[in-house]
């Protein structure tokens, strides 16, 4: 048995609500990228100067030229992070509320979609997957809605939670920047050890 459908004035305000926010994350989903491209950037300008210069290490410093490397990379790292941890968020819930849009289009929302979410427990990401996604990015590190949360729609929370099981193609792009880096960061510190 199918839940009725909601009236018509709860499904235009629900509508205009999440395509307020697919605009407002997708909005926020383009500046963390361009953060991103902006950082990873000036990272790989360093790396290329490092990598290619003649005064690269400096030899009244070549033993805290090793340090300066990891310092470097850590730096860009935690900034690179940030942007890309972000941008997979706002690309989750960019495509959940895509996907119940797309939904309602084909069939009007029941007043069962309409009903707030039941806040539930949902257990933390463990540390080995937050350690893992430093390395080449883990898809089950981010997470789009904290499922305690009792303000959305239960629609949407749920669509929400099959883009975080299914994922984007935000982790692909993210797995690329970070291999990059890593494989940049090992140059260069071969190169720095090398030379000192």
């Amino acid at each position: 048995m199918t839940s009725p459908n909601a009236p018509e004035q709860d499904v235009t305000r629900v509508s205009a609500f999440v395509t307020v926010l697919f605009e407002r994350y997708s909005a926020y989903h383009d500046h963390k990228e361009t953060m991103a491209y902006a950082g990873f950037t000036l990272y790989l300008a360093v790396v290329g100067a490092g990598l290619f210069s003649d005064a690269w290490p400096p030899p009244s410093r070549a033993v805290w030229s090793p340090f300066a490397v990891l310092l470097v990379w850590a730096l860009a790292l935690t900034f690179l992070k940030f942007q890309l941890l972000r941008r997979r968020w706002a690309a989750l819930r960019q495509a959940g509320c895509e996907r119940l849009l797309a939904r309602w289009i084909s069939r009007s929302p029941t007043k069962a979609d309409l009903e707030l979410w039941v806040a539930q427990q949902r257990n933390r990401v463990p540390f080995a997957t937050r350690a893992a996604d430093w390395l080449v990015g883990h898809r089950s590190a981010v997470t789009a809605v904290y499922p305690d949360q009792t303000v959305y729609p239960r629609a949407l929370v749920e669509e929400w939670q099959a883009r975080e099981r299914e994922g984007t193609d935000a982790i692909r792009h993210e797995r690329l920047i970070l291999v990059t880096g890593w494989l940049c960061f090992g140059a260069l510190l071969w190169r720095t050890c090398a030379a000192s």
